[in-house]
């Protein structure tokens, strides 16, 4: 809720600084809603979009003259330009993410057990940091029919109620892990606001300590130049909280999900957003894609003794 003021605090004074006539240098002026650092291209335009959006409403609803923002284009913001761009994680660094943290001592103010499942729910729905706070016990349908977690539709994105179909091997871990929890407790409450990627960032160091651990000699050496459960990889792109939601999205892809199936889970509005965004393809996703195309007639054995032939 706090962090929902302070952006809605930020939309409304750009919107009124926007209302003056020297308020069109964007970049500068949106500046001002980052205390602490300047925004990055993408957010500028995020915000720029939502402010649009209000004028807009404010217009056709009568409640001024004109709509004072209508000629103020939004800039799409190339991937080159984006200040954060996200890696998924490969299920190994996901395995060993949960382990490590499993047994982890307590972090920005939740235990080692409650950080590993708050991960395995994100990684398993797909869920927002947001949404994940907002979880309570009833929130949870483990014995229903097709079990599947529910936000409510006050926190939700889309602003509607969405259930979240959920694996069976999930159930089975958050079972015992919710039993004896009060009904209307939020397990996920104690997420921070401001700190979760620092939380997720320090748990990521120490799965990538343990697992370097495991190693000595050449070996440890190997895994060392390696950028597994690394924060940053050798193309800048990050791995952070977010990042979880990147690698669920990225697994449905890689599951052979059709486009809408993938769309539907992501709770997307397009598929354009799910794909141009969140699924991270590999090479060897692409070397996957290209086995399954068809052999032409014949394979390479019968091929080479009449290319041969032909050679001569």
């Amino acid at each position: 809720m706090l962090s929902s003021c302070f952006k809605l605090r930020r939309i409304l004074i750009v919107a009124m600084m926007l209302c003056a006539p020297v308020a069109m240098n964007l970049p500068p002026l949106i500046g001002v809603l980052s205390y602490s650092k300047t925004p990055s291209e993408a957010s500028c335009s995020h915000y720029l979009r939502a402010i649009k959006l209000f004028t807009r409403w404010l217009w056709r609803n009568g409640r001024c003259s004109d709509d004072a923002l209508a000629i103020v284009t939004v800039k799409t913001v190339a991937r080159s330009e984006r200040r954060h761009v996200r890696r998924a994680l490969d299920v190994e660094e996901y395995d060993r993410l949960i382990k490590a943290t499993e047994m982890a001592p307590m972090s920005c103010g939740m235990s080692g057990i409650d950080r590993s499942m708050l991960y395995a729910v994100a990684c398993a729905t797909g869920f927002r940091a947001n949404e994940l706070r907002t979880l309570t016990v009833e929130s949870f349908h483990l014995d229903a029919d097709a079990p599947c977690i529910t936000v409510a539709a006050a926190y939700s994105k889309r602003r509607r109620d969405d259930q979240q179909p959920i694996p069976t091997a999930l159930v089975q871990i958050l079972k015992p892990w919710l039993e004896g929890r009060e009904k209307g407790s939020k397990p996920f409450a104690g997420l921070p606001t401001h700190k979760a990627a620092e939380m997720f960032r320090l748990d990521l160091k120490a799965a990538r300590a343990a697992w370097l651990a495991e190693a000595a000699g050449q070996q440890r050496a190997l895994r060392e130049k390696s950028f597994f459960l690394a924060a940053v990889d050798a193309s800048g792109n990050v791995v952070d909280f977010h990042a979880l939601r990147h690698s669920y999205i990225t697994w449905l892809v890689q599951s052979g999900a059709n486009v809408k199936t993938v769309q539907e889970l992501a709770r997307h509005s397009t598929p354009v957003l799910t794909f141009g965004i969140y699924a991270h393809m590999t090479l060897a996703d692409s070397q996957k894609a290209l086995a399954a195309l068809p052999g032409h007639g014949l394979d390479a054995a019968e091929r080479m003794p009449s290319m041969k032939k032909n050679a001569s």
